[in-house]
């Protein structure tokens, strides 16, 4: 039995040459003129690609940015609440019991927790969980665990935890953002996906997951979202390959080998032929 498709959440699936990024742009500006004051959010996978998308957007309730940029931006109004505090400590307790324990007796394990207990007089969960004020995104790809910060990827997992247990806050992002476009969806991790799937489900807003499996450059996505991209809409095709010539449009089409993927060559590369020929 086919899943029932949800109305509001588009899949884009577009190869490469398709004209993505222009597609993304013309479908925030032609929605802006309809509704000038929505607020538009769309997701990128890095900084580069926020930058790119930014040229010629620099427009009131449009925002671009990277999904780490967002939800340190979107969360860290409730950071200081002890609800988060909690959620911190049931997530990431074990870990800090492990590093307090430093069973492996690492050596700079044992001198981070000799600075704590220097500083503080003692090292428990209770001690740690007093003295964290406020949970932080430091920005690096290491945890400080012991004073509350959250790494790239712990981030993420948080995120994620924080949508399923407070639905306030899940709630926040579909009123807020009324379009909602999540770029190069297949290198973004699962819980990230998940995330707006669920926040998008039953809503007005808009949510577009767009990009190609075929350009996975990255290791995050690890395909446990396949069973709800079969039920999002895929009405919207991107067909023409504006970059290539007919040849090398053909061997992208016998490559992808799936009629969803399949794409027609731009009228302005139609006649070109290849610069050498075939033996």
């Amino acid at each position: 039995m086919a899943a029932k498709l949800v109305d509001n959440i588009f899949l884009i699936n577009a190869p490469a040459g398709s004209g993505k990024t222009t597609k993304i742009k013309s479908m925030i500006v032609n929605h802006k003129i309809k509704h000038p004051l929505d607020n538009i959010l769309c997701i990128t996978y890095t900084k580069r690609a926020a930058e790119e998308l930014k040229k010629g957007l620099d427009e009131e309730g449009i925002h671009i940015s990277t999904i780490h940029s967002f939800l340190h931006k979107f969360l860290r109004i409730y950071f200081c609440k002890n609800e988060m505090i909690d959620l911190y400590m049931e997530l990431f307790g074990d870990l800090i019991r492990g590093n307090i324990e430093n069973k492996e007796e690492k050596e700079h394990v044992l001198a981070r927790n000799k600075k704590y207990i220097d500083k503080f007089g003692c090292l428990t969960l209770e001690v740690i969980k007093t003295n964290i004020s406020s949970i932080y995104y430091n920005e690096t790809s290491n945890n400080h665990l012991y004073k509350g910060g959250l790494s790239h990827d712990s981030l993420l997992i948080f995120a994620e935890k924080v949508f399923e247990k407070f639905p306030k806050i899940k709630k926040r992002l579909t009123q807020k953002y009324q379009l909602i476009f999540i770029d190069e969806y297949q290198d973004s991790a699962p819980s990230v996906l998940k995330m707006f799937y669920k926040a998008g489900l039953n809503t007005s807003s808009k949510l577009y997951f767009l990009g190609d499996k075929m350009q996975q450059i990255y290791k995050n996505y690890d395909g446990s979202f396949e069973k709800e991209l079969k039920t999002l809409n895929n009405e919207i095709k991107l067909d023409t390959n504006h970059r290539s010539i007919p040849d090398i449009v053909s061997i992208l089409n016998n490559i992808y080998n799936d009629k969803e993927f399949k794409q027609i060559s731009s009228d302005k590369n139609r006649a070109n032929k290849p610069d050498h020929h075939q033996e």
